[in-house]
């Protein structure tokens, strides 16, 4: 303890107690102590800190010094070190001034009462009071002995507690108690706080008031002062608040906005990532334009969206599909766009201005597939009822009856590049082959043993290629003479072929597999195919320029890659500083200088919340496995990722550094949690491929990464995991619906009854620990008395799923996230939505993935589907 210290604590505590007129009813040996203490000459001074400790024990254990007060005080030993112990220097007795003002003026019938009073804890005045003295005695003769002696390190035990005593009991308690306790730091920094303080938050000033707030926060988490502590968070300026809309690139908002900046949601202020060939949800399929300078793309997100080939600038974005686009193509003069989905319209657009220009309605409940002959004239589309029907674009109109014949959906159509043939596939497991013009079937192809997911023609319109869930690729001469005549060849892979195209040789084809990676085969060679491109999720479909020249695809998560086939390489770099698929997590950082994402590319990224500029990139293993979650200790030294990887299911990093320090776990792991003292990490996982482990929560001792405990779940997939705030408890979300809380102590489960009627999605704890809020696929959120497991609020308005529920710092605010592309904000208390605090940030169908506060509760970061994170400033500073 500095000397400084020690004189202003002995100065507060001898004024408060003159003021309150205890210091006159001193006990004699306390008053020898001082008279001592304060003497000129120093051989008539205590002669070392032992001496004193000594005397002053003596006093303190006489019962005729305590009768003086008129009421018992306990014997109280206060342990004697020798001069040289290397004991840490720390006050051992914590006395609250206004503690005792308050019990004088309680008894008096003014002022407020203490908070101890209103918490129904009676403080003995008169022991705090003697108390009071006796630390001023200890503490004034300690300043006169480090003054007029030579310095001698006196270290001093902390003692054990006396009612009506603060005693510092661990080290991180140790700062708040030496500075006087959290009601001190915090009226402390409400002074500062009104000062005049500049509002750029790179101001050291601001730096340093904000650093002592966050340790606040962090040593009492889960308790009132830590609410406290976070309201007067939300009236200094942080690093968020530097960012400005107009920064933003304005493709990204314009993306942002559905295709029109003007449109984008104002509370944006920052746009993290590249939206570049990236849809919100599942991309479908894709097709060429017929000059190959644009691609049309196809998504779930309930969209259509037509992309630069040059650049992958998005030009236009289709909205007008209730439910999945399932399909697109381009007129061959490239004028018109048909899509169809879920739904019975088939939609035909502009392409110059994306205006609509009719709707074709199909007699099925959706329409799978579409296809322009090469003429134009003619558009087929195929349905969920096994019929082909062909319009008449221009007209509106059918041209002739259906063609039927599919015992199930037709799940593939493609005319030949000559206009004769019209091949389609279905999930009857057969291929057909109809006369274009008669609308006659020709040829039925019974040889795959599974739905067909793709057809196509080569050039020639000589060879049809069908591929399908079989695993296979089949490829025929047409016209084929005998139906039961086996395939030319049958290609072979290793899961499920989405999508199957012929390049211009006619020799060669290129496949997507739904086992994430793209293949070319060389028809006239035996042997192993050639592997184009691999990535995190399922390729859905595959299509090849009118040049030969780039072969562009899609996957399960919404992106397109376009690839150049003379090299193999990416037509369009990635960017180095953006997600390559969707965002998993993303967080601020306790200081709120750096914002994390994580990705299902495998990456975790860093970016300065000054500026939103990209600085660091994790990749944790050489392949691309999952990051589910990730999770920041309340230090900010270490950052826990859990991935879907079977040999560990979670990571331990050095913050700073990124240095990867630990990898535990034999599971794929869904969620993790950190417990607020760092002390423990929890993981929500499931078992890997090929084992008969069943789901678990498992903690891990971070002192030793050894497993302290698990629980199994009582049903599927733990999908969420949330510590309370004092740490007691953890809960996790299952794919059932429902929602556990376990004592992390006795390992005691308890069942928040059925909380949602499908998959339950997210956890998360109110900052008191009195509630907890759960979303699920019901498009419902939930807050939950912890203590008495009931529901206390039911919260609708999404219309869709909702992937994530947060509380906001103070408590105040709870934001929800959702599969429909919104963002809602709730008042935790009345469960109604704040007025005006629902923002569309993404299409119809767009998922937002995760959530989080900035420290100080102004700002909301969003993870999108679409690989970007969104900053959104909620509210200005408090005053």
């Amino acid at each position: 303890m500095l000397e400084s210290d020690v004189v202003v604590s002995a100065t507060t505590i001898i004024a408060t107690s003159y003021a309150l007129q205890v210091v006159e009813g001193l006990p004699d040996g306390i008053c020898r102590i001082l008279a001592t203490g304060a003497a000129k000459a120093p051989e008539d001074r205590h002669q070392s800190a032992a001496e004193l400790l000594v005397e002053l024990n003596a006093v303190l254990a006489s019962p005729q010094e305590s009768l003086s007060f008129g009421s018992p005080f306990p014997a109280m030993k206060l342990p004697v070190r020798s001069e040289t112990s290397s004991a840490p220097l720390a006050p051992s007795i914590i006395i609250k001034p206004t503690t005792i003002r308050r019990q004088q003026e309680a008894r008096l019938g003014r002022g407020k009462p203490s908070r101890q009073q209103r918490l129904g804890t009676r403080v003995p005045s008169k022991r705090l009071a003697i108390a009071a003295a006796g630390a001023a005695a200890l503490i004034l003769c300690g300043i006169v002995f480090l003054v007029r002696t030579p310095k001698v390190p006196v270290r001093i035990d902390p003692i054990e507690p006396t009612p009506g005593v603060t005693v510092a009991a661990d080290d991180e308690r140790a700062e708040v108690a030496g500075l006087g306790g959290a009601d001190r730091i915090l009226a402390q920094l409400e002074d500062e706080i009104r000062a005049d303080l500049p509002s750029d938050p790179a101001d050291p000033r601001i730096d340093a008031i904000r650093g002592r707030l966050i340790a606040l926060h962090r040593q009492r988490y889960g308790t009132v002062d830590a609410v406290a502590a976070a309201k007067l968070m939300a009236r200094l300026a942080w690093p968020a608040d530097a960012l400005r809309r107009e920064n933003i690139n304005k493709d990204e908002l314009a993306a942002a906005g559905n295709g029109d900046e003007a449109h984008a949601p104002p509370p944006i202020v920052a746009i993290l990532g590249d939206s570049r060939l990236k849809h919100w949800d599942r991309a479908n399929s894709i097709a060429f334009s017929p000059d190959d300078r644009f691609v049309v793309t196809t998504s779930s997100d309930r969209t259509v969206r037509v992309w630069e080939v040059a650049g992958g600038r998005q030009v236009q974005v289709l909205v007008g599909h209730a439910g999945a686009v399932l399909s697109a193509d381009f007129s061959p003069d490239g004028m018109i766009i048909a899509s169809a989905g879920i739904g019975p319209e088939i939609r035909l657009w502009e392409t110059a201005t994306g205006q609509q220009q009719g709707v074709l309605q199909h007699e099925t409940s959706y329409v799978s597939k579409v296809a322009f002959s090469p003429d134009g004239r003619t558009l087929a589309s195929a349905g969920t009822d096994g019929r082909i029907v062909l319009w008449d674009p221009a007209n509106k109109r059918q041209r002739r009856l259906p063609l039927a014949g599919h015992r199930d959906i037709v799940s593939a159509l493609s005319y030949s590049p000559d206009g004769k043939w019209l091949a389609s596939g279905g999930r009857d497991k057969t291929v057909r082959i109809w006369n274009a013009e008669s609308g006659e079937c020709v040829q039925i192809l019974t040889q795959h043993t599974a739905s067909i997911n793709s057809v196509t023609f080569s050039p020639g319109s000589d060879i049809l290629a069908a591929a399908g869930d079989d695993k296979t690729v089949k490829i025929w001469r047409i016209p084929v003479t005998d139906a039961k005549a086996e395939p030319l060849r049958t290609l072979t892979e290793s899961a499920a072929v989405r999508g199957v195209v012929f390049h211009r040789d006619a020799k060669t084809l290129t496949t997507a597999g739904a086992d994430c990676v793209l293949r070319s085969w060389t028809l006239d060679a035996p042997g192993e195919p050639r592997t184009l491109a691999t990535g995190s999720a399922d390729f859905t479909d595959v299509a090849l320029n009118h040049a030969g020249s780039i072969i562009a695809s899609t996957n399960a998560y919404g992106r397109v890659q376009l690839l150049n086939v003379a090299t193999d390489e990416q037509q369009i770099a990635e960017s180095r500083n953006a997600h390559e698929e969707k965002l998993s997590s993303a967080s601020f950082t306790r200081d709120g200088k750096t914002i994390v994402t994580a990705s299902y590319d495998g990456t975790i990224r860093y970016c300065d919340a000054f500026s939103g500029r990209h600085h660091n990139m994790l990749r944790p293993h050489a392949a691309s496995f999952k990051v589910r979650d990730i999770a920041l200790s309340r230090d900010q030294r270490f950052l826990f990722a859990a991935f879907q990887f079977t040999s560990g299911s979670c990571m331990l990093f050095e913050f700073e550094t990124g240095r990867k320090l630990a990898t535990v776990g034999g599971y794929w792991s869904w969620a993790v949690a950190v417990s607020p003292d760092g002390k423990f990490v929890a993981t929500g996982n499931r078992p890997s491929r090929g084992t008969i482990a069943t789901d678990t929560i498992a903690v891990w001792d971070t002192a030793t990464w050894k497993r302290r405990t698990e629980f199994p779940a009582p049903k599927l997939d733990i999908v969420s995991v949330a510590f309370s705030p004092d740490g007691k408890l953890l809960s996790g979300a299952c794919a059932d619906g429902t929602v556990w809380t376990w004592d992390v102590g006795t390992g005691a489960a308890k069942l928040m009854s059925t909380a949602h009627e499908s998959a339950c999605h997210s956890v998360d704890f109110s900052p008191d620990g009195q509630h907890l809020a759960t979303t699920g696929r019901d498009c419902l959120v939930k807050i939950w008395d912890v203590a008495a497991g009931q529901c206390i609020h039911t919260l609708s308005g999404h219309t869709a799923p909702v992937r994530f529920a947060k509380f906001s710092p103070d408590g105040r605010i709870l934001a929800s996230s959702a599969n429909d592309g919104t963002v809602h904000l709730w008042d935790p208390d009345s469960g109604k939505l704040v007025p005006g605090s629902s923002f569309h940030l993404g299409p119809p169908g767009g998922s937002i993935w995760r959530m989080d506060f900035s420290p100080e509760g102004r700002h909301l970061m969003t993870a999108n589907q679409n690989g970007t994170a969104y900053v959104l400033r909620l509210r200005g500073r408090a005053n």
